[in-house]
């Protein structure tokens, strides 16, 4: 029997994990913290998001 070929390459399974790091750190700052600070903090993880795609 043969293997099967990986559909994703390793960055982008990476980074699949990441954004769904992202949304469940997201869900659990929208009820505890206060809606700036959970702004801030998704701000900023969306452009670390995006400078590891576009330097990958």
């Amino acid at each position: 029997m043969e293997k099967k070929k990986p559909k994703c390459k390793k960055g982008e399974v990476e980074l699949l994990g990441l954004i769904l790091l992202i949304i469940g750190a997201v869900t659990i700052c929208a009820f505890l913290l206060p809606s700036k600070i959970w702004l801030i903090l998704l701000g900023g993880i969306m452009i670390f998001c995006g400078y590891k795609l576009f330097t990958v």
